[in-house]
């Protein structure tokens, strides 16, 4: 009983020992050195909207799983907006209108991370 224990312990430590040989490699893939393809921060897309309480952070989620609806949000900084969103088939041509609900979160001492200083 005692050999058979032991041959026991010995596969397990034998297995640890080969699949530890493997960890910490997961694929082949190396991340390419700078400049990567980011956008850069100057790109039009990330300026800051134009007009007063302009929507921010907008996110378009598939809403559905047969892809029929959507899910959009935003956010304003200076007050609470309507939750309308004008859309239509033709671009620039916004005849369809859906409305949704709006809601309000509120972040007391929130604070971003920000770069550390030397």
């Amino acid at each position: 009983m005692r050999s058979r224990g032991s041959l026991v312990l010995l596969t397990h430590v034998l297995l640890c020992l080969v699949s530890g040989a493997y960890s910490g490699r997961m694929s082949s893939y190396v991340r390419n050195e700078f400049p990567s393809d980011d956008i850069p921060l100057e790109h039009k897309s990330l300026e800051v909207p134009k007009g007063y309480n302009a929507p921010r952070q907008v996110h378009i989620t598939q809403g559905d799983y047969d892809g029929k609806a959507v899910i959009i949000s935003w956010v304003t900084e200076l007050e609470p907006a309507r939750s309308e969103v004008f859309y239509g088939k033709e671009e620039k041509l916004y005849d369809r209108k859906a409305k949704g609900r709006m809601t309000n979160y509120t972040f007391y001492n929130y604070r971003g991370i920000a770069p550390a200083k030397d």
